[in-house]
């Protein structure tokens, strides 16, 4: 960090020590702006596939004679796959809820959505290496059942 930027923070941290924790001016550093629109438009994306990956699963299982059967097999890694990107979407809202948390000039909350972000961020890493099983599954599935060449 060079004297500049120590002498910013410096600045930064001297007056959310006088505003008694409410960032009046909003000086943020740079890139905060385009961190949290960006955080939220993943968030609004996330939602959306899962919404649609859980109606593809709904037509699919209309659409499996083996679920009229009882034999549930075939839609278990396609289950598996839908878990994940819900679990992501999860994991993507609750890092968005905490990086606003951070931009707060509350030290406990700020410190309280770092913990939220991890989490969020974790929760999103299982989602998706659950989903990649699942796509994986359904990939070896399918070679299986192709005639080769």
């Amino acid at each position: 960090m060079n004297e500049r930027q120590k002498a910013v923070t410096k600045r930064m941290l001297q007056k959310l020590e006088s505003n008694g924790g409410l960032n009046l001016n909003n000086e943020y550093p740079p890139g905060t702006n385009e961190t949290f629109t960006g955080t939220w438009i993943q968030v609004m994306g996330a939602f959306l596939e899962a919404v649609g990956v859980t109606k593809e699963l709904r037509f699919l299982r209309r659409q499996s004679e083996r679920l009229q059967k009882g034999d549930t097999s075939d839609l278990t890694s396609e289950e598996k796959a839908v878990l994940g990107v819900w679990l992501q979407t999860i994991g993507k809202t609750f890092g968005a809820v905490g990086f606003s948390k951070q931009l707060s000039e509350k030290r406990s909350t700020e410190i309280q959505g770092r913990k939220l972000s991890i989490i969020g961020n974790w929760m999103s890493a299982y989602g998706s290496s659950l989903e990649a099983i699942a796509e994986t599954e359904l990939l070896i599935k399918e070679e299986a059942t192709q005639v080769p060449f």
